[in-house]
């Protein structure tokens, strides 16, 4: 029997998807267990949380504060895509500060360094949850 015969058919879009998020997936997944053997305190906390909720109930994991922060926090020092797709001032140009970009001209914001300045997390290139 074949795909046809069950009238089903392979949904590329659907592999699409799942082979467009693994690499981001797989990169927040390393960067949180580096983060967790790097800070054991964190994963204590964590496997606390864990003992008062069923695991297999996303909805429940989705409230575990000190999860929810681990992950966002890994998400902001090691973000799985370093820059985001890259944008062109208008045709009038743009003053950033006191520095002139004319028009036309492509710039990009690496979200590694911007996750990381003082100015927007206090906790800097520290793991904060």
């Amino acid at each position: 029997m074949n795909l046809t015969q069950l009238n089903l058919t392979p949904s590329y879009s659907g592999a699409e998807s799942i082979l467009q998020t693994s690499d981001t997936t797989r990169a927040t997944l390393i960067s949180t267990w580096y983060f967790l053997a790097k800070y054991p305190e964190h994963a204590e906390k964590i496997l606390s949380e864990l003992r008062n909720v069923d695991e297999t109930d996303a909805n429940g994991l989705a409230l575990l504060p000190h999860l929810n922060g681990v992950i966002s926090e890994t998400l902001r020092l090691v973000p799985p895509q370093m820059t985001g797709g890259g944008r062109i001032t208008g045709p009038e140009g743009l003053w950033v500060d006191d520095i002139w970009i004319p028009g036309g001209t492509k710039v990009t914001a690496p979200k590694y360094v911007i996750s990381r300045r003082k100015l927007l997390s206090s906790s800097g290139d520290l793991l904060s949850p």
